[in-house]
């Protein structure tokens, strides 16, 4: 299983009803989804002819399915469930990261899967683009214990924050 920049699953209390209801108009329009990656998913400024795809993609579901993660969700607990995962995962972390940095990923999600791997990308955001998988970044390679004593292999650059630090850049997004 691949993990692409995935969320812990436990939702932090910045998540609030207000903060939400703001997320779940981030992609109506060409003009909110310029803003929305622009101002968050992207490590760096999206090249013009990677627009079209971007936007098109964004605006292609329907409101119902772009509304589910914002309204429904990012508000719910799946800490169980992801403790349940017993197949190997990869979760993969763009190096610059601000939604889902790799710490906070190292931290709040890697410790309830017993068989997982945490590689960062380097050079992209929240947002990764196809292609920019070129393999993963000359991190530290550690293991680690995860809170079932599995070991579980961590490649990692520095990247300062933890849990809390990344509900705050969230929140200030939204």
């Amino acid at each position: 299983m691949v993990l692409v920049a995935p969320a812990p699953p436990r939702p932090p209390a910045t998540v609030t009803e207000e903060y939400r209801r703001g997320l779940s108009h981030a992609y109506d329009s060409p003009e909110t989804v310029r803003h929305a990656v622009e101002h968050v998913p992207a490590a760096t400024p999206l090249p013009e002819k990677e627009w079209g795809a971007v936007l098109h993609d964004s605006l292609a579901a329907g409101d119902a399915a772009r509304q589910e993660w914002p309204l429904r969700g990012i508000a719910q607990d799946i800490t169980a469930a992801v403790r349940g995962i017993d197949v190997p995962v990869t979760v993969l972390a763009g190096e610059k990261d601000l939604v889902e940095p790799s710490r906070v990923l190292r931290e709040c999600l890697l410790p309830h899967l017993p068989h997982a791997t945490l590689t960062t990308v380097p050079r992209v955001g929240h947002l990764q683009l196809p292609g920019a998988h070129h393999g993963p970044s000359r991190g530290s390679g550690r293991r680690r214990r995860n809170d079932k004593g599995r070991r579980h292999q961590v490649t990692e650059r520095a990247i300062s924050g933890g849990c809390g630090q990344t509900q705050t850049l969230r929140s200030a997004a939204g």
